[in-house]
């Protein structure tokens, strides 16, 4: 059988999401804690989910998806990555996807679920794996974005959400700086590969490789020509960007990913 396409259907209307939005909380200095609802303790938990980090990361999402498979969306090239980045990590489930190696699911899609309610399903399944979204998304990360773009506990897993959650990541990578040539794409894509552990490194393994078995899902050769369709042989323009609220900003001491 013919492997099934990932759609390039509602990539355009994947939510909102701002790059100047990832400026402003990457340059920020002051600190101003979320807003927390249900009272989650960020410094408690920041240290707990860190340290499970290597466990997290231990298997791999899935087996090799067929390079054949994945057809370019239409859209700006943050879009078009995020759908590179899907089909290395989570093609399938999308919005909803669950790391396969979680033997207990959610209640809930994610996609419905509120940050707390996936804290709560993250502290009382112990022991299993916990990635989570289109972006698979780990616990110590989430609640790292959590805090830098100011969300509060009852902020709903969306679309919209998992989309500005994924663009602060591609920021952190690099995607202004390379848009301005002060780093080369491969060190941007080196960069993008050591918060993604689908993606590969120039080395064509994971940054991950060696955690109980986990390795790249695509090839270097395979990503190196995605992102020569996505930015071409110039500089990838840095797109316009919808409205977002403003951010709140973040102390300077906060780890930033993707260094």
């Amino acid at each position: 059988m013919a492997p099934a396409v990932v759609s390039a259907e509602g990539w355009s209307r994947s939510g909102s999401f701002s790059l100047e939005e990832t400026a402003e909380i990457r340059e920020s200095l002051a600190s101003a804690p979320p807003t927390s609802e249900n009272g989650w303790d960020f410094s408690s938990r920041e240290s707990e989910w860190v340290a499970l980090d290597a466990f997290e990361r231990s298997r791999p999402g899935k087996q090799p998806p067929a390079p054949a498979s994945f057809q370019l969306p239409s859209g700006s090239s943050v879009e078009q990555l995020f759908a590179l980045i899907a089909f290395a990590e989570a093609p399938r489930g999308r919005y909803d996807a669950i790391h396969h190696g979680a033997k207990v699911k959610p209640g809930k899609k994610p996609s419905q679920m509120t940050l707390a309610e996936i804290y709560t399903w993250i502290d009382r399944t112990p022991g299993q794996l916990h990635a989570i979204g289109n972006f698979q998304i780990i616990p110590s990360t989430l609640l790292n974005l959590q805090k830098r773009l100011g969300l509060p506990d009852a902020t709903r897993f969306s679309r919209e959400t998992q989309n500005r959650m994924a663009a602060l990541l591609i920021s952190d990578a690099g995607y202004q700086r390379v848009a301005a040539g002060r780093i080369t794409r491969a060190a941007f894509m080196d960069n993008l590969a050591r918060i993604w552990a689908g993606l590969p490194l120039a080395s064509g393994k994971s940054a991950y490789h060696g955690y109980a078995g986990n390795r790249a899902t695509i090839t270097r050769a395979f990503f190196g020509q995605q992102m020569e369709r996505i930015f071409g042989s110039g500089k990838p323009p840095v797109p316009s960007a919808s409205p977002a609220p403003q951010a709140k900003t973040v102390s300077a001491d906060w780890t930033k990913l993707g260094k």
